[in-house]
């Protein structure tokens, strides 16, 4: 009995409601039949009314309360056609997992054949691609939201049908450059490039006439302008530098760019050669094969954007407890010089800008930077250093 009545209980509910023959505010919702019941007149108000509640039943033989008692399933995937419902078998474990049936029944096996029947050839299109984006995000360490971003612009392009000539490998690429451009995460055409499957998505240029046209389709102006400080931070981290030294590269390079000294060098260039140059004033040089290993860009890049900022260097470096004018004023100069212009622009954006640069005077017996082409010298002759831009002298190899 005690049973029974409490089923009774849970099957009528009172709600607050009207009724509209004696206006008695108090109506039972009957839950066994689906009506809604006056608890006055016992008239009916509302017949078959839908619980819009979750079913509390699990119909699994685990008790326990890890199992979800929900029968719905997941929400519908916005990024694939939702055009049929079934099931999607996904692999478990490494590429040695056979299982008790054999080679025939493994995990990757019954993978491959659902994405075969299963899935029409729309979605499976969509799921190489998707794969594509996932290893290009799990080898750069691209957070989920970029990579989903990405996947659901991939939608998007293949939808308009403006790029169906190309191949998934170069589209994918290109969608991960425009996410993390949109979210400010900072990673190259070369980056991506390089961590791609294929071998021709390897061509920058593949990738970037993918971009220049999706980015024209779409219709995409919310890009981020690509800046050294996008990239210093894990360049730095990379190289085992701390947080101060980011610091100083991040001043070092903005005053660069203020300055316009280095005319057609991209950003990602424009980074590397600062780090290349605060790591030698700080007392931790580093040579430039190694900063071209994490910044993906040539030796010979990374010294040429050097050489541009190299005229301008006491402009570059503000006061700071790392920075010594000295270390400064003795920066290696590899090559050749450059054009004069960067001397000039530094010493204009100084004036403008009311700021003083970080200037040197030599003694007696200290030494000055040398320029010989090929060799990196920073022992010489003294000589008098007046002011900033001395001339330096050309000895002979």
């Amino acid at each position: 009995m005690a049973s029974g009545k409490k089923s009774k209980s849970k099957a009528l509910q009172r709600v607050e409601d009207s009724c509209p023959s004696c206006l008695d505010s108090i109506i039972i919702e009957d839950y066994r039949v689906g009506d809604r019941i006056c608890s006055n007149c016992g008239i009916v108000v509302g017949a078959r009314v839908i619980d819009e509640g979750t079913e509390y039943r699990t119909f699994s033989d685990d008790k326990s309360n890890k199992v979800n008692p929900d029968r719905v399933g997941a929400a519908q995937s916005v990024l694939f056609s939702g055009e049929e419902l079934g099931t999607r078998i996904t692999g478990i474990g490494g590429g040695g997992n056979t299982g008790p049936l054999g080679k025939e029944f493994s995990s990757e096996s019954l993978e491959r054949s659902n994405q075969r029947n299963a899935m029409n050839g729309k979605d499976r299109a969509l799921s190489q691609a998707y794969s594509e984006i996932q290893f290009i995000a799990s080898k750069l360490h691209i957070p989920g939201n970029i990579k989903f971003e990405a996947q659901v612009l991939y939608k998007r392009v293949k939808e308009s049908g403006e790029l169906n000539g190309h191949h998934y490998h170069y589209v994918a690429a290109a969608c991960m450059y425009i996410a993390t451009r949109r979210k400010g995460a900072g990673r190259s055409i070369k980056e991506i490039a390089a961590a791609s499957t294929s071998v021709h998505a390897k061509l920058q240029r593949n990738i970037g006439r993918c971009y220049t046209k999706i980015r024209d389709t779409l219709e995409l102006n919310d890009l981020q302008q690509s800046t050294e400080q996008t990239y210093l931070a894990r360049f730095c981290n990379k190289l085992g530098y701390e947080r101060g030294v980011t610091t100083i590269c991040n001043d070092v390079a903005r005053r660069a760019r203020d300055m316009d000294i280095c005319q057609g060098r991209q950003a990602v260039s424009i980074a590397a050669a600062t780090i290349f140059m605060v790591a030698q004033v700080i007392g931790r040089p580093v040579s430039a094969r190694d900063v071209a290993t994490v910044t993906g860009h040539a030796e010979q890049t990374i010294k040429a954007s050097y050489r541009q900022m190299w005229p301008a260097r006491h402009y570059l470096f503000g006061p700071s407890e790392r920075v010594s004018a000295k270390a400064v004023h003795l920066l290696h100069f590899w090559g050749e010089p450059e054009a004069p212009g960067q001397l000039e622009a530094a010493q204009k954006w100084a004036a403008k800008n009311d700021i003083s640069p970080l200037v040197y005077s030599p003694e007696e017996n200290d030494v000055k930077p040398q320029i010989i082409a090929g060799n990196a010298v920073a022992a010489g002759p003294v000589a008098m250093a007046t002011e900033v831009g001395v001339t330096v002298k050309q000895e002979p190899r």
